[in-house]
């Protein structure tokens, strides 16, 4: 079923869930596929190398230009104004030489940015742009256009119940020149390690504070949008509470092992259309933003228990790697 959520902006619902971006007609897949889905999904996270890792102690990137570091030393449902440069990782989706904000990408090296999957399947690259150096909400002076070369969409992105969404975009010239530009607000956010506990998934990163930020609707119900980006902190969750609370409500879409769920009991702060491919950033022990999660879908925009549902970036680190490098 379609929802017209704002201006251009369509979200799908499966049992009422809603993308947080545009996203085609999709049918339901069946209880069986559901099951096949997830034991797929939890394998490929089970399988993955390496020793457990707290998810926050090393970067895919080199370190000649610093990851992670917030100007200041989805729109936010509930959320405040953000700072000018905040977070200078930030980036907007737009169509081609287009001013109007549909979704959200995140800088992560000079030529690509990370995205959701649900953004991005129904274009080709010709017709998306990307903006960085970007504060408000309307066309911005300081913004920065770069065109989109290449859209690299995971292989094993099922969209019906939205496992693997993530997508790199590849852009048409590089971003370095901003990156040492004092006047200019762009730097890449920090990649995360491989899955932090190798043995329990569902477990990673619960307790910590994750910030959230982007241009999406203030209020799902009034389409209102924000002036400036915004931005918000909520906590993560254990992936089998969150899967309860969807359950309680008849929602019938899995929480898979290669997502994570944030946000309050009570609701109020939330991603909510228009921050789809956004990002859910945490603070390393060096104080450096890590780039754990890509906003993904929820029921609403800060409902009571319903948390944002996000894309596990640390479960696509490998894949990331061998498309950047």
């Amino acid at each position: 079923m379609w929802y017209f959520c704002a201006a251009l902006l369509l979200c799908a619902s499966v049992q009422g869930v809603r993308y947080r971006g545009i996203q085609p007609l999709r049918t339901v897949l069946t209880p069986p596929s559901i099951q096949n889905a997830y034991s797929k999904a939890s394998n490929a996270i089970q399988d993955l190398a390496g020793p457990p890792q707290d998810g926050l102690s090393g970067f895919l990137q080199p370190r000649s230009v610093a990851c992670g570091i917030s100007g200041t030393g989805s729109r936010i449902t509930g959320g405040t104004d953000a700072l000018p440069g905040e977070y200078p990782w930030l980036a907007a989706m737009t169509a081609r030489d287009d001013p109007f904000v549909f979704c959200m990408a995140t800088v992560v090296s000079e030529f690509f940015v990370v995205t959701a999957a649900h953004c991005v399947r129904i274009f080709d690259a010709d017709e998306l742009d990307i903006l960085v150096n970007k504060h408000t909400t309307e066309a911005d002076p300081s913004e920065v256009r770069f065109k989109v070369a290449e859209i690299i969409i995971h292989p094993d992105y099922i969209p019906y119940i939205s496992s693997n969404d993530i997508a790199l975009l590849r852009l048409s010239s590089s971003m370095e020149d901003l990156f040492y530009d004092a006047s200019s607000a762009v730097l890449p956010i920090c990649l995360p390690h491989r899955t932090c506990t190798i043995t329990d998934p569902a477990s990673c990163l619960v307790g910590q504070t994750a910030v959230i930020a982007g241009w999406g609707l203030i209020q799902q119900e009034t389409f209102d949008q924000p002036t400036v980006v915004q931005r918000g902190e909520v906590p993560i969750i254990d992936n089998r509470n969150c899967q309860r609370r969807f359950y309680a409500y008849q929602d019938v879409v899995p929480i898979l092992p290669n997502m994570l769920c944030a946000g309050f009991e009570f609701g109020e702060i939330d991603t909510c259309q228009g921050d789809s491919g956004g990002p859910l950033a945490v603070a390393g022990a060096d104080g450096a933003f890590v780039l754990e999660g890509v906003v993904s879908f929820g029921r609403g925009c800060g409902h009571a228990n319903f948390p944002g549902v996000y894309t596990r970036v640390s479960a696509f680190a490998d894949w990331i790697e061998a498309n950047i490098y």
